[in-house]
């Protein structure tokens, strides 16, 4: 069974500024100069004035043209053409006990978005309305049906208060698209009531940024019978082609039902088209997953709302694979990211622009990707892959490397068309992951905004016994309240936090007296030191090696 997932690019735009992402390629050297993951902007600074556009094609006194035609600063018009940038960050997790106080019993986390820039009210009331929405009744349920599940195991003769399933609900969102016209979001919505196991589904949700308010299918459908006699069998062939006999035998009546049917589908824009989501259960059996399919506008934006189709200035926008997103942006050319397994079952991933490509990798497989559009007209394209991410400039019909971000993949929560945030992978006393924004440069760069990478891990599901609690087994020497200190032997800690450089933050645990674990706010600091050899890299803690002092170090094989 193939399965047909969905991933996303971003592309960021900017001028043609010297010493900037060359359109006529990047060398081999500075393609292998990108060893770590902190990056340095560009020096010089782009100049968007009246004077510097009617020069934009003139060329500089030493004959090199300071702009490329295709590049030019968009026109008066279309540079007020803002796409509002997003803030997403999950809230706290709310955690609900027993009555007693020790059997955790439910837990719930949602999004919190925000539009973080300014001239949007409309916009910024309906969106922010909406992800603040009260969930209380929903949650009361899910409590009451937890209580009265462990109420049911502690009639038991062999209850055991440490094998109850906590119930859990979490909304996530992602943004796939932003622009002058349209802002579209994807929701995930996790619950567990106490079954086999847990429940999700996505949910997309999209507003006219103009008018601030929600949009229907058939705001954005002009021409529903149309479309629909086109998308029916349109869908109902990708399903069998990426999913094949995973499917039910009636997943074609299902489809039939859908786009002006009996409901209304679940969908979402990006860069490439009408993204249509099937969730669990609706086209095929839980184990198949949800099943999804992109609608490229290339086909079906014929039948669209003109508006909500090619939109001018800024824009940032998710990608989906092997779709071309040129009506999109505006180009007569392909733009499009392929991604193709090759004989060795890996993928290929190749970015095309125009008659232009470049091979992103061959070995690995896509994560996903982002277009943007800056108030220049530059695009550039963010692009993860095979556990790295990359930034190529595509403006023009051109595909030149910017940059590259290591152990990192794209990610939909703090978006905007001059940022985006990435999930980075550090290997410091462990192996763990978090969550940076990074600045997109004019000229393609990528700058990190904040010293520390702070862990991702959910402390929900850290025991005492887990393998991220490592135990001192040596003296070790750190500092805390600013001063140096030197932690027993048998004290037992949590990393927290890396700056990627010399130093690792941790956080001292220990037993809660009711089975569980303690996070005491008691916080330090690591200083290290790391060796690179032909054997590999050894980090050491004033000159003893990191292996010494601890009963175990998490790095993932």
């Amino acid at each position: 069974m193939k399965n047909n997932i969905r991933f996303l690019t971003l592309a960021l735009t900017g001028i043609l500024a010297l010493g900037g992402c060359s359109l006529q390629g990047a060398s081999k050297a500075d393609e292998d100069s990108h060893e770590t993951i902190e990056f340095n902007g560009a020096d010089t600074e782009n100049d968007d004035s009246e004077e510097t556009k009617e020069a934009s094609k003139e060329q500089t006194d030493d004959g090199q043209a300071q702009t490329d035609e295709s590049a030019e600063t968009l026109d008066a018009e279309e540079g007020q053409a803002k796409a509002p940038a997003v803030s997403i960050k999950q809230s706290e997790r709310k955690e609900i006990y027993d009555d007693t106080g020790k059997v955790l019993i439910m837990t719930e986390s949602h999004a919190i978005v925000e539009i973080t820039s300014d001239g949007f009210d409309a916009l910024k009331k309906t969106v922010e309305g909406y992800y603040g929405k009260d969930n209380t009744d929903t949650l009361d349920e899910m409590t009451e049906e937890a209580q009265n599940h462990l109420q049911g195991m502690k009639e038991l003769e062999d209850y055991d208060v440490s094998q109850f399933p906590t119930y859990y609900m979490d909304k996530t969102a992602s943004l796939e698209r932003s622009d002058s016209s349209v802002i579209s979001f994807s929701n995930m919505d996790y619950e567990y009531w106490g079954g086999a196991h847990g429940n999700y589904a996505t949910y997309g949700y999209t507003v006219d940024v103009e008018s601030g308010s929600e949009l229907k299918f058939e705001d954005i459908i002009t021409d529903m019978e149309g479309f629909r006699a086109e998308a029916v069998p349109y869908v109902t062939d990708k399903l069998d082609e990426d999913y094949g006999d995973g499917l039910f035998p009636e997943y074609a009546e299902t489809v039939g039902s859908t786009f002006g049917g009996e409901y209304e589908p679940s969908w979402f824009l990006n860069a490439t088209g009408i993204v249509i989501v099937f969730q669990t259960y609706e086209v095929g059996p839980y184990v198949m997953g949800q099943a999804v399919v992109t609608l490229p506008y290339s086909q079906f934006g014929k039948y669209m709302n003109e508006k909500y189709l090619a939109p001018k200035g800024e824009l940032v926008a998710g990608v989906s694979a092997n779709m071309d997103m040129s009506a999109f942006l505006g180009e007569s050319g392909e733009v499009s990211i392929n991604s193709i397994n090759n004989e060795y079952d890996a993928s290929e991933v190749l970015i095309v622009a125009g008659t232009a490509s470049e091979q992103v990798s061959n070995s690995g497989y896509f994560q996903g990707a982002y277009v943007v559009r800056n108030a220049q007209g530059r695009i550039f394209m963010i692009v993860s892959a095979d556990k790295n991410s990359f930034v190529y400039e595509i403006t023009g019909g051109n595909v030149t490397k910017c940059d590259e971000l290591v152990d990192s993949r794209v990610i939909g929560e703090n978006v905007g068309t001059d940022k985006l945030s990435f999930s980075v992978d550090l290997n410091i006393l462990g192996t763990y992951f978090s969550n940076m924004i990074y600045k997109l440069t004019d000229d393609g760069k990528l700058e990190q905004t904040e010293e520390i990478f702070y862990r991702n891990t959910d402390k929900q599901y850290v025991t005492l016994e887990s393998q991220y609690v490592m135990t001192v087994m040596k003296e070790l020497p750190v500092v805390q309240s600013g001063g140096e200190n030197k932690l027993a032997v048998g004290t037992k800690l949590y990393i927290t936090g890396t700056n990627n450089k010399d130093k690792a933050y941790f956080e001292i645990v220990k037993d809660d007296g009711k089975g569980g674990i303690e996070f005491t706010g008691d916080n330090g600091e690591i200083d290290f030191s790391i060796e690179q050899s032909e054997s590999g890299r050894t980090l050491y803690i004033d000159g003893v090696s990191e292996y010494e002092y601890f009963d175990k170090i998490p790095y993932m094989q």
